[in-house]
């Protein structure tokens, strides 16, 4: 069977390289600077991690690409890259110098697999299926640690203390800025948590003393694909860690948090979702936007105006089929969104506001008719993130606005 010699390892002040920048890779660092490894990193690109390891000396990182000659002198590497041609290339270096490789998801370029491992002080338990079967070893690991406390007491080796924490994780809605719209429910999880996966759009004061990975994205840039984050979030829940991952506005909402909540589900980690408040409704309320209000409107939709492949909205038959809509990432096809709802029939010269930075400390409202409200954002010089309101309940602002004010 594929690496069917199971042993562990001394890696005491011995050089492992991790070829990559990415969370995976940070969180492979991480678990080689625990078991005392010398970690060189090679990466153009490094997470903010990283670069604070760097910074702390705890890691050397070497900016630029991998290049052969990069392994030498290493017990050990691991290939974290999105890129197989490059865990070829490092697998076929580390066979030339006899330095044994690991390649994430790629167990064809690989000499060895990471178990999933569960640990009670001096007790160490690996499971592995080779690389083919990570989430069965993960599910594996987590009924070996809720046995494992028993065992240990009927050890006369051993000593029993405190069960070993159950890895898990917490999808957290941060809200859509303001740190005082955290639920209470997310503070606890969040003051409680070992390790903290978070987006661009969170409040730094939310981060600040927190071990803390960033996976932020933000329009035509994702730092880090989806894949990716889902993989971190299984494999720091697999150390048995208790993972916040703290997402802006709610999870559910265009947060690509059921997703992680499917990739976690799959792996067999225990999660919760706890929701937040979502940008279109109370960045809304901060600017004195109701989306429904007796006698002016009574319906609702939330759309995104940043489509993927196939999909898209059908802009026309929405425009009257509503009486307020809300459109989330907004500012790519702003004119077309605006002219599109016009064909199905709203007036252009329906209320319509654009939002930027709702419930911050920067938040702006330029409000326009619907005809002419992209050029009025254009004019304005509007960023993301923000959102588009389009309906008569856009007229009480001017009595109830109260966030700038304040």
């Amino acid at each position: 069977m594929a690496f069917g010699y199971p042993l562990t390892l001394d890696i005491e002040g011995r050089r492992c390289v991790v070829i990559g920048g990415g969370p995976v890779a940070e969180h492979k660092c991480r678990g080689l600077l625990d078991a005392g490894g010398a970690v060189v990193v090679v990466t153009e690109k490094a997470t903010e991690g990283l670069e604070d390891l760097w910074r702390r000396g705890l890691v050397e990182l070497v900016r630029r690409h991998y290049a052969y000659g990069d392994l030498d002198g290493a017990l050990l590497a691991v290939a974290a890259t999105d890129d197989p041609s490059v865990h070829a290339e490092v697998f076929k270096e580390g066979d030339e110098r006899g330095v044994l490789v690991n390649a994430v998801d790629d167990v064809s370029n690989s000499h060895f697999a990471v178990p999933s491992v569960v640990r009670h002080d001096e007790v160490t338990i690996a499971v592995s299926t080779g690389g083919k079967a990570p989430a069965l070893a993960k599910r594996l690991g987590a009924v070996l640690d809720e046995q494992l406390e028993q065992v240990l007491r009927l050890s006369e080796d051993v000593a029993p203390s405190a069960a070993p924490a159950k890895g898990r994780v917490a999808i957290v809605g941060a809200g859509p800025g303001d740190p005082g719209l955290l639920t209470v429910r997310g503070r606890e999880l969040l003051d409680a948590a070992d390790v903290l996966v978070h987006d661009r759009l969170v409040d730094p004061s939310l981060v600040e003393g927190r071990e803390a990975v960033f996976v932020g994205k933000q329009a035509g840039h994702h730092t880090v694909p989806q894949d990716e984050i889902n993989t971190l979030l299984v494999e720091l829940a697999g150390q048995g860690l208790r993972v916040v991952r703290l997402k802006g506005g709610d999870p559910f909402v265009f947060g690509r948090g059921g997703e992680e909540a499917e990739a976690l589900a799959d792996s067999g980690i225990d999660f919760e979702v706890v929701p937040g408040p979502t940008s279109a409704f109370a960045a809304l309320a901060y600017a004195g936007i109701p989306v429904t209000h007796r006698g002016l409107a009574s319906s609702v939709a939330v759309v995104t105006g940043h489509c993927t492949g196939d999909q898209d909205v059908d802009w026309p038959r929405l425009g009257a089929a509503v009486d307020t809509v809300v459109v989330l990432m907004p500012l790519a096809g702003l004119d077309r969104i605006a002219s599109a709802l016009v064909q199905g029939g709203r007036r252009p010269s329906t209320p319509a506001a654009v939002v930027e930075n709702g419930t911050n400390a920067a938040q702006r409202v330029v409000t326009a008719e619907l005809g002419r409200l992209a050029d009025a954002a254009h004019e304005a010089g509007v960023r993301s993130p923000a959102l588009v309101v389009v309906g008569e309940v856009v007229r009480l602002r001017e009595r109830i606005a109260w966030f700038e004010e304040s």
